[in-house]
């Protein structure tokens, strides 16, 4: 054994992640799937964290658990156990099992129907999430904005005396976040936001401390970045010193949510760990994000959203390339004939996302690159089997409405022809006869 060679369990368990990071994806998911499948997973979190890059572009089925479930609504505050410090409005993830345990036990008999609701579930299955977590997360908020004590907390590895700050900052969030997450949703959808009624769930927040309102206001900044604009309107609800309360949160929360692109795999997780059909919306969320950053903050923050900007463009190309190749041109290649239903929602489902986040994307950069693969794409559907109809429905998606009326006239130019090529052959017939 060699003289340096680290023996001690944290050396151990750097080797093993070492290992991980250059094994194949077969095996990465193995070992997630172990992990996923641990009543209390520790350090196990530990181990796969350097792959979680990775296990963005695998996109492996998350189970629905208690505790994945209890914290959706919280996912952008949640950080690795190295990068949190009290105070900090954001959460250890070494504390998520600990917290969980308080609500679990707090929610008594209720507890068991949540769990048999999420059982077989994955994280991906929006109505089972959406009617379980409607179910949990305001009970859970009130748990945890008053639990008394976490036993578990020990098992974290953090100071003792930062448990009950953070369970009670925690509960605060989640219970502002739901009615935070539908004002956000009626936003996207168009509708006009009161900003008396933000004012009045934040004001609701801060009565639980700093570190409450600034985690409420970066879970409500993740879901609606161009709200920033509107938390000075009535701040003075806050009291006082409104303006300035408001003013420390909004600043402390655009640090959490840039941390979380800053880290490494962060900016790229957000287009990569979406769904296609999402990969647009969450390309416009970073990007309005970082807009507002680069018009207002200083040259040293100008730099940090200068690089992230950089990661997010390439990690958008390289999504783009990926699912029109596998979206659309995988299903398209092998065809010798015309395609069947499935065939064809799958490629006009894939080509609509991949129009979506194309038209989020350009915004931070390389809109030749784009051109080029929708309009590579475009002559391959043009040149296979499918039907006229067909091909003109996919290529008005993946270029424009121009181009389908081109195809659909060359195509009636070309049956005109062929059908003034039969009138002469026609009359040589009837004099032969």
């Amino acid at each position: 054994m060699g003289l340096n060679q680290d023996v001690t369990p944290q050396g151990a368990q750097r080797a093993l992640s070492r290992t991980l990071a250059d094994a194949e994806d077969e095996k990465i998911l193995r070992v997630v799937a172990m992990v996923d499948a641990l009543e209390r997973r520790g350090g196990a979190d530990d181990l796969i964290a350097p792959l979680r890059p990775r296990l963005a572009q695998l996109r492996p089925a998350k189970p629905l658990r208690f505790a994945r479930l209890l914290f959706l609504p919280l996912d952008a505050l949640i950080v690795q156990p190295s990068r949190w410090r009290p105070g900090s409005a954001t959460i250890p993830r070494s504390a998520i099992a600990p917290l969980a345990e308080a609500v679990h036990a707090g929610l008594g008999a209720d507890a068991a129907a949540i769990d048999a609701a999420i059982a077989g579930r994955t994280a991906d299955d929006r109505q089972a999430v959406a009617d379980a977590g409607n179910l949990l997360w305001p009970r859970a908020g009130a748990i945890l904005a008053s639990v008394p004590a976490l036993p578990g907390w020990p098992a974290t590895g953090l100071r003792p005396a930062a448990a009950g700050d953070l369970a009670r900052a925690a509960g605060a969030a989640l219970l502002a976040a739901g009615d935070l997450r539908d004002i956000a949703a009626e936003a996207e959808s168009g509708m006009q936001i009161d900003p008396e009624t933000v004012q009045d769930i934040l004001a609701g927040v801060a009565g639980h401390g700093a570190e409450a309102l600034a985690m409420a206001v970066a879970v409500f900044l993740a879901r609606l970045p161009q709200a920033a604009g509107m938390l000075q309107r009535g701040a003075s609800m806050l009291g006082a010193d409104g303006m300035a309360i408001m003013r420390l949160a909004a600043r402390q929360a655009t640090e959490v949510l840039l941390g979380r692109l800053e880290v490494p795999g962060g900016a790229e997780n957000v287009i990569t760990a979406a769904p296609l059909e999402d990969s647009g919306l969450e390309a416009r969320r970073a990007a309005i994000f970082l807009d507002a950053l680069d018009a207002s903050e200083p040259p040293t923050r100008k730099r940090r959203v200068a690089l992230i900007r950089g990661r997010m463009d390439e990690s958008c190309r390289s999504r783009f390339a990926k699912w029109v190749d596998d979206g659309v041109l995988a299903v398209l290649r092998p065809l010798d004939r015309g395609a069947t239903p499935a065939e064809l929602v799958c490629m006009e489902k894939n080509a609509l996302g991949l129009r979506c986040l194309e038209g989020e994307a350009r915004r931070l950069g390389g809109s030749a690159f784009y051109d080029a693969l929708l309009k590579e794409a475009s002559a391959l559907v043009r040149g296979s089997p499918l039907s006229l109809v067909d091909k003109v429905r996919l290529v008005e998606i993946l270029e424009n409405s121009d181009v389908a009326d081109a195809l659909r006239l060359e195509k009636a130019r070309a049956a005109a022809r062929a059908k003034a090529a039969i009138v002469p052959m026609r009359a040589r017939f009837r004099e032969v006869a």
